[in-house]
């Protein structure tokens, strides 16, 4: 299988978000200084990751469809899974990448510190879109959520046999509440387009000050069950994705999964820019 497929507006690929919303997301990021929840971090870094998806496919003021979107929350208010984007989008099951970029739910001013060229840091006032609040309520569903990516991308692979595979990615800080999710990512990762089998990626977020474990190519460096269990229900990162993972300074190989136990805000965010590099557009 060879993930190869060209990736372009008559192509385009899809990548499905499974975001943890369960009450234990509302706990700071392990080690955080700031106190940032995790439910906040992780809100954050999917909207900095959908704005640069956008500034990826934009050509001029054109953006072009080459990424298919779909973001899934799971666990607020009494075990609910389903579409999670606020705004014009909200309960919109799969938005393109256009979409994304003509309808944020809003724009935030925020401040960020860069360096001014003459070796010191200043404060620059930025505009943020958001499509992605912060929620964290209730348990952990994720095998419904699993199931749910399970039925939207055989539904899109239908309409896309040919493509680039479709990409699952999860952000959870916990153990699934409503079963055992490794048969039904099984069944997920069997899906497939004649260009490969469909990706899934997982990424534990961490509420300890712990070493994280990052993309690993066997079980044998995890120690925690849970962990291996998510060793276990993750895809080989592409070619594509370990040499930029080995450019960005991981120590990474053929065998490496797309996987990261007790990740940080940094981890979570590195994770996402890896796990959205299918391959080079065109």
């Amino acid at each position: 299988m060879s993930y190869q497929a060209e990736i372009s507006r008559s192509s385009p690929t899809l990548f499905v978000f499974l975001l943890d919303q369960s009450g234990s997301m509302d706990d700071a990021f392990g080690g955080q200084a700031t106190g940032v929840s995790k439910a906040q971090g992780v809100a954050d870094a999917i909207n900095r990751m959908l704005s640069n998806l956008v500034i990826r496919c934009s050509q001029g003021e054109t953006t072009r469809d080459y990424f298919h979107i779909a973001v899934i929350g799971y666990g607020a208010q009494q075990g609910k899974v389903g579409p999670a984007l606020s705004g014009a989008l909200e309960k919109k099951p799969v938005v393109t990448v256009s979409e994304i970029g003509d309808h944020p739910a809003r724009v935030e001013d925020r401040v960020v510190k860069q360096p001014d060229g003459a070796g010191g840091i200043i404060d620059m006032p930025v505009k943020f879109p958001i499509w992605f609040e912060p929620v964290a309520d209730d348990g952990t569903p994720m095998c419904g959520a699993l199931q749910q990516a399970k039925q939207l991308v055989n539904d899109w692979i239908q309409n896309h046999a040919n493509a680039f595979p479709p990409i699952i990615i999860n952000l959870t800080d916990g153990a699934a509440t409503d079963g055992d999710p490794l048969p039904i990512a099984k069944d997920l990762m069997n899906l497939a387009t004649t260009d490969g089998n469909v990706l899934l990626f997982n990424c534990h977020i961490s509420s300890t000050v712990s070493a994280p474990v990052l993309y690993p190519d066997t079980e044998n460096s995890i120690s925690d069950e849970y962990g291996k269990k998510m060793f276990a229900m993750s895809s080989l990162l592409t070619p594509t994705m370990v040499e930029f993972a080995k450019r960005q300074g991981f120590n990474v190989s053929d065998k490496s999964r797309g996987c990261v136990f007790q990740a940080d805000l940094v981890d979570v965010i590195r994770f996402l820019d890896i796990g959205t590099r299918p391959q080079e557009l065109r």
